[in-house]
């Protein structure tokens, strides 16, 4: 076998590979989710207690020395409910008499005291010549 080496330079092509991958959705089938609910009756028992309340209101109208504090008789809590009252006595207190009584009394008065009167003295007199002995009043 013999070379042939020539000063040509000799171009190869290169060739490059390449990949692609592809992705496709494929409907194969389908699934349906329902949910639903049961309702079944079923018997059960506990033990109740039920409390009860009776309110009873009873009216009193009676004048007390004060508040009345809560208490029990039996099962029954008694609650008093007071109110207030002013309350105004009116007294009378006799301070003084003043007694008045009228009388009559006579006494006898003097005392000496001016008193005014007028006098008129009327005197004749005789004409001139006449004789004095004669007056007349």
């Amino acid at each position: 076998m013999t070379m042939n080496i020539t000063s040509d330079p000799e171009v190869f092509p290169v060739v490059e590979e390449e990949a692609f991958v592809r992705k496709e959705v494929e409907v194969t089938g389908a699934v349906r989710v329902t949910r639903s609910v049961r309702e079944e009756l079923r018997r059960v028992s506990a033990d109740l207690t039920r409390e009860e309340v009776e309110v009873e209101r009873v009216p009193i109208g009676e004048f007390v020395d004060g508040p009345i504090p809560e208490h029990r008789e039996g099962d029954t809590l008694v609650l008093s409910v007071v109110e207030e009252v002013p309350v105004v006595v009116t007294r009378y207190l006799l301070v003084e008499q003043v007694r008045i009584t009228r009388r009559r009394r006579t006494e006898a008065w003097e005392e000496a005291i001016p008193v005014r009167r007028g006098e008129i003295d009327v005197e004749r007199l005789d004409p001139p010549g006449a004789d004095g002995d004669h007056n007349d009043t």
